[in-house]
């Protein structure tokens, strides 16, 4: 019965399953088996955690990579000189698409909806910042005496581009399937 235990945990940690993994070695130290058995395989989950782990830190500082760079790539040039649809393509859609890949990624488990809610806060932030440094800029080439709803007009148009990119983003990264149990 514990070789069993044992050779089920060892597969549960190759195919990523954490909790089938942690259900074996449970019942294996239930019925008393081999301590330093235990502890390899308690170590196995260990090493495997801790690379899960790094993997998806890593995944994470990518996603906020492609989104600084993508979106200061885009900075490069007002969206008039990238042409409006082509702008749009790139800052709505491809941008928050490539970021929703990388964060989405970066959420191990079955809960898709962390995986949305990690790409779309990710990408809302970045496509915010964008759009207020861009506007900022924008404003300060104008000479009109009336700022006094720029405040307002900036926060709406911010709200608006962080909603659409971030929810490209988020349905991206929920698509996205993780090699830990993910559905």
């Amino acid at each position: 019965m514990s070789h069993s235990e044992a050779q089920a945990a060892r597969e549960a940690i190759a195919q990523g399953h954490v909790d089938q993994a942690l259900h074996h070695i449970n019942n294996l130290t239930m019925i008393g088996g081999h301590d330093a058995e235990v502890q390899e395989l308690q170590q196995r989950l260990w090493h495997y955690n801790n690379s899960i782990n790094k993997r998806n830190l890593n995944l994470q500082f990518y996603a906020v990579g492609c989104a600084v760079l993508g979106y200061g790539l885009l900075s490069l040039e007002s969206p008039a000189g990238w042409g409006l649809p082509m702008w749009g393509l790139l800052s709505l859609i491809g941008i928050p698409t490539m970021v929703g890949v990388f964060a989405g990624g970066s959420v191990t488990g079955n809960s898709k909806s962390a995986r949305f809610w990690r790409s779309f806060t990710i990408t809302a932030i970045a496509i915010a910042v964008y759009t207020l440094v861009g506007m900022l800029l924008s404003r300060s080439k104008m000479d009109s005496a009336d700022k006094s709803l720029d405040i307002a007009i900036f926060l709406l148009v911010m709200i608006v581009h962080g909603i659409v990119a971030g929810v490209v983003s988020g349905f991206t990264g929920s698509l996205i399937r993780t090699k830990a149990g993910a559905n």
